[in-house]
């Protein structure tokens, strides 16, 4: 088994920089999440870990191992990718072979009939078909082994291709948004059989992907990454709740964070939130610092217009979801500002009595209020300040 570090990593194109100093480090056994948007260099990273691109500084090991130097045959390394890369010819038993095939047998081997030849060559063919029929069980498509990829359904072929992967046994594997071509119902399925098997093989894994629902449900540790820059690592639970600045709490969690401008305001004993209600929030900042306050769905109360201490709105829309509704609500600022929309997650049916244009009051848990500074950093709280939850 073997774990990946990336040392100072630098990938550029031209004046672009896709791969920015990085740094991570994926340790045995692991399942480490890339979130990112588009072109933010994470499918980059993930092939110079493979050697299908190379670093112009920095060091990538696997294991004890350096191998920046060596070809992607070389560093124990299995890639799924979004579509599958599957030889259309060939039955699903002879692509699942293919790696093993290409790596035990000679070349005059692979031709039909010639392997029949020689009791070594039937011998690593009974091997291999072997190793190929424990992977299709371990993934249920035994009874697929001799049909084509174009009789295969979409979920179906993406279980050959993790198959195909997963016969080499390699060291390390790597993922590049496996799931993004499949529905939402497949996509949630597939989810749950990536993890299942990652926990059977423990093998240290870096997966790519845009779908920030993908790496909180998967991974052990993700890392969000912005411009060829990891912004912030951790597990789902800490970027969630402490997300180190509002770029990552943006990525971080569905619905998304709503953020709300605010002021410290020490003669008022806390922030001022979007000029109106005064909340107690003491950050460790200078009095009359600018702050935005990042407020979670479920960290958020709906009360009357006219209660103490909350911030005057007004309903935009209401999602009923069975389980939660998700009130949309749009918050007043100061100074003619666009107003701030926030998400307030209520249980049930309740919040489906409200209408939209609605007159309402938002107050939270002032607790569990994230507080960025002027340049979008979390900022931390003042030492001592016990926190209060506010309700109204």
């Amino acid at each position: 088994m073997a774990g990946i570090r990336l040392e100072g990593v630098v990938r550029r194109y031209g004046t672009h920089v896709a791969a920015d100093h990085l740094d991570l480090a994926v340790g045995d056994g692991e399942f480490v999440a890339l979130v990112g948007p588009s072109g933010c260099g994470k499918s980059t990273l993930l092939r110079l870990v493979a050697g299908l691109d190379w670093p112009d500084a920095g060091a990538i090991r696997i294991g004890d191992r350096d191998v920046g130097a060596l070809g992607p045959a070389d560093r124990d390394v299995a890639m799924v990718f979004q579509n599958y890369a599957l030889y259309p010819h060939l039955t699903i038993r002879q692509n699942i072979a293919t790696p093993l095939a290409m790596r035990q047998l000679r070349a005059w081997e692979r031709l039909p009939l010639l392997w029949r030849a020689s009791t070594a060559s039937r011998e690593r063919r009974a091997r291999i078909d072997a190793s190929v029929s424990e992977v299709a069980a371990m993934l249920g498509i035994g009874a697929l082994l001799e049909r084509k990829p174009g009789a295969l359904s979409g979920g179906q072929r993406q279980r050959v291709a993790l198959g195909r992967a997963i016969v080499r046994r390699p060291a390390v594997f790597l993922y590049d948004e496996p799931l993004s071509n499949l529905d939402a119902e497949l996509r949630a399925s597939m989810r749950g059989e990536i993890v299942d098997l990652h926990r059977r093989l423990g093998v240290a894994t870096l997966y790519v992907t845009h779908d920030q629902v993908e790496a909180m449900t998967m991974a052990d540790r993700i890392a969000v990454m912005r411009a060829g820059r990891i912004l912030q690592t951790g597990t789902p639970a800490e970027l969630y709740a402490r997300p180190a600045s509002i770029e990552v709490a943006r990525t971080i969690g569905t619905p998304g964070i709503g953020l709300v401008p605010a002021r410290a305001d020490s003669a008022a004993g806390g922030v001022r939130v979007a000029g109106a209600a005064v909340w107690p929030i003491v950050p460790a900042v200078p009095d009359g610092a600018a702050l935005t306050l990042g407020l979670r769905s479920e960290h958020l109360h709906l009360v009357g217009a006219d209660s103490p201490n909350a911030l005057p709105a007004r309903i935009a829309n209401v999602e009923y979801l069975g389980a939660d509704t998700l009130v949309h609500v749009l918050v007043d600022a100061e100074d003619g500002a666009s107003p701030a929309r926030l998400v307030v997650r209520v249980a049930g049916a309740r919040g489906s009595g409200w209408q939209r244009g609605e007159p309402v009051g938002v107050t939270a848990d002032c607790a569990q209020a994230v507080v960025f500074d002027e340049h979008g950093q979390s900022v931390g709280r003042a030492p001592g300040v016990a926190m209060r939850v506010v309700h109204g």
